[in-house]
């Protein structure tokens, strides 16, 4: 399941890296310069920087590389602001089961997962952008490296693979979160202008009624949705409990 056609990898020196020479392998694509890209029409290219493997654009203009990077400041100021208060993680329902299994079937940049990881679950990531699973396991390699922090390292796994290719009878998760990324609408702060760039590079879910009968199959508890504030219900179905906050909002669909 290689999807990559549109990016290539720049290399970071004049001689090639085993970083940069696996990852060319896995997604099929060349190594080159950051001229022949443009020269190529591709409007996508990664880089291995000193922050980490980076997504960067020609097309976007200005803006810093899109890395995944769970130790950023941002993600800690997250974790240390009253995380249990936090609309997502009162989504989990974790005053019943405050361990539970989670199974984010679009992990996209990880951020999520790794607040439910921070917040006591066992999150397993599931991506099926060969692209954005290259920029997950670059940032999941970085923590182990770190120490994994104090929340162990099976409390975060990763997986290439489409949600909707998970087989109906595998073994249960608790909890199935699924984020599919919409336009923010300020583009100004880092994290929209990666949602905005990944937007562009991945396209659009279109089948959000697969996506949601699927996880009612696969969660013994609930399903949860991140969606835009003010977007209509997603696949057209009324959720049990909605948290809302000032920009997005999670619908729990309740299995049991």
């Amino acid at each position: 399941m290689k999807n990559s056609p549109s990016v290539a990898i720049v290399a970071s020196s004049e001689g090639l890296t085993e970083d940069e020479t696996k990852l060319a392998s896995f997604l099929g694509v060349p190594i080159t310069t950051v001229e022949q890209v443009r020269h190529s029409g591709l409007s996508f290219y990664l880089k291995f920087m000193p922050d980490g493997l980076a997504l960067l654009d020609l097309d976007g203009g200005a803006g810093k590389p899109t890395v995944v990077d769970f130790s950023s400041a941002q993600l800690e100021s997250r974790v240390s602001d009253a995380l249990a208060k936090q609309n997502l993680i009162k989504a989990l329902g974790l005053k019943k089961n405050p361990h539970p299994r989670v199974l984010d079937g679009m992990a996209g940049l990880g951020k999520d997962a790794y607040l439910m990881a921070m917040a006591g679950c066992k999150v397993h990531m599931l991506e099926k952008s060969d692209v954005v699973y290259s920029l997950l396991k670059d940032g999941l390699d970085r923590l182990k490296q770190c120490g994994y922090l104090e929340f162990g390292e099976q409390a975060l796994s990763l997986q290439f693979g489409d949600f909707l290719d998970i087989p109906p009878d595998t073994e249960k998760y608790d909890l199935v979160y699924l984020d599919p990324m919409y336009q923010g609408a300020n583009k100004k702060s880092k994290a929209k202008r990666d949602i905005e760039r990944l937007q562009r590079l991945l396209g659009k879910e279109d089948n959000e009624a697969l996506l949601l009968q699927h996880g009612l199959i696969i969660a013994k508890r609930r399903v949860i949705v991140k969606r835009p504030k003010n977007a209509p219900q997603f696949a057209g179905k009324t959720p049990d409990i909605i948290y809302k906050g000032s920009s997005a909002r999670f619908d729990v669909y309740l299995t049991s």
